[in-house]
Parts: structure tokens; sequence; C-alpha cells
């Protein structure tokens, strides 16, 4: 029995070490939280930030980004990293970004996906890709706007021009899911790279999955790397 409870603590400590938290003796209460930078195409990390808890990720997030030099790469978060001070900072650096929108944001996400689901019933184009690996079948589904004179509050986020829909079908074992998500952006209409930077995004976050990590619509430097990356909130 003590060797099978050493074992289960090691695959314990190995499953939080992947996630990124130190696991110290005290349990689940001392897990650290990180705002990190990741350099999708070479898969490391760019830096990290150590925070207290989740209410400082807002604040860390764009303390981070001051140590990256940015320019020509594509920002990307989600829904904590949702903010007007990270867009800000992403254009003033020359880059461009790709933000999350959920329920933390409720006005936002309640006009963004109103707007973009009527557009998406009455017909707006979408971009689709599919792949297929280890049993599970993915179709990707994106669509873009960038009429926003509907849009409450649009002038305080720095740079944006699009808002975007992204939706995921995934099926599995005879079993499939639906799950649209919704993004601000300071790219250009264009589906397919929008579609990508959000994949990349997630990708890094799952490398189990076999989704591609690499990222090369924009290559920038972080300060003393000098190899293509993307940024994103974890």
């Amino acid at each position: 029995m003590d060797m099978l409870r050493a074992r289960e603590e090691q695959r314990r400590d190995h499953r939080l070490r992947r996630q990124g938290a130190a696991w110290h003796e005290g349990g689940q209460d001392n897990i650290r939280t990180v705002v990190g930078a990741w350099a999708v195409g070479a898969g490391i990390s760019l830096g990290q930030v150590d925070v207290e808890g989740k209410s400082n990720e807002i604040t860390a997030l764009p303390k981070l980004l001051e140590f990256l030099d940015l320019k020509g790469c594509i920002v990307t978060a989600d829904a904590m990293g949702c903010q007007k001070e990270v867009a800000r900072r992403a254009v003033a650096a020359r880059a461009d970004y790709v933000l999350a929108v959920k329920g933390n944001q409720p006005n936002l996400l309640e006009q963004v996906s109103g707007y973009l689901d009527g557009l998406i019933t009455d017909g707006l184009e979408v971009h689709v890709s599919e792949n297929q690996a280890h049993g599970r079948k993915e179709v990707r589904r994106c669509w873009v706007a960038d009429q926003l004179g509907w849009m409450e509050g649009r002038e305080e986020w720095s740079g944006l021009k699009s808002v975007a829909a992204v939706e995921l079908e995934c099926t599995r074992d005879g079993k499939t899911s639906l799950e649209r998500r919704y993004f601000i952006t300071s790219l250009a209409p264009d589906p397919a790279k929008i579609a990508h930077a959000v994949r990349a995004h997630w990708a890094s976050r799952t490398p189990c999955t076999g989704s591609s990590t690499s990222c090369s619509e924009r290559t920038a430097r972080g300060r003393g790397q000098g190899m293509p990356h993307q940024i994103y909130r974890r």
C-alpha cells in the first residue's frame, strides 16, 4: 500500500508540474498562480510573473508585457487578459492582439455575441478547417466582422478593427460537442489568420492534443531571445 501511495503521489506531483503549479507541503492552498509569455513556434517560455491570486492577474499581465519586445507579434489572451491596458500596450508596441471575451465582461460579451450570432444566422461568410487524429475529429469555424458602429465603448479599445466568433465541433467515440467563443482583435477581418491565432493559443496550453503549436503569420523578438512567438496569458 505504501508503494502504491508513493506512486500515486508521484503521478499527482507530475500533473501539477505540467500545469505550471508548484506543489508545496500543505496541499492545494499553496499552488502558485503564474502569468507567462510563451513562444508558440519554439515551444518555450519567454518569461513569467508570480501572482498571489486571480485578482492580481489583471495587473500582472500588463507588467509582464513591458519586458517583451512585441513588435510584429500577435498577443493572445483569454478572458482575464481581455483588458484595455493590454490592448493599448500591444498597439503601442506595434503588435496585434486577439482577446477572448467571456462572462467576466457581460456587457461586452452580450454585444459581441448578439451581433455575431445574428450575422451567422443570416449567412456570414465562414472559414472552415478540419483535423482528425487520435480518434478525435475536429471541425473549426471562424466568422469575422469589422463594421463596429454598434459597439458601445469601442473607442476605448486601442486599435480595435474586428470581432470574431470561433466554433469548435469535436467528435470522439460517437459523441459530439460544440463550443463557440468570441474575440475582439486589432487584426483586419481575415478569418483564416484569426482562427490560426486562436488555435495556436489553445494548442500552446494543451500540447498533448496533437494540434499544431506553430505560429507563422508574423515573427517577433522577446528581448534577448530572437525567435518567433505569440504572447498568451495562462
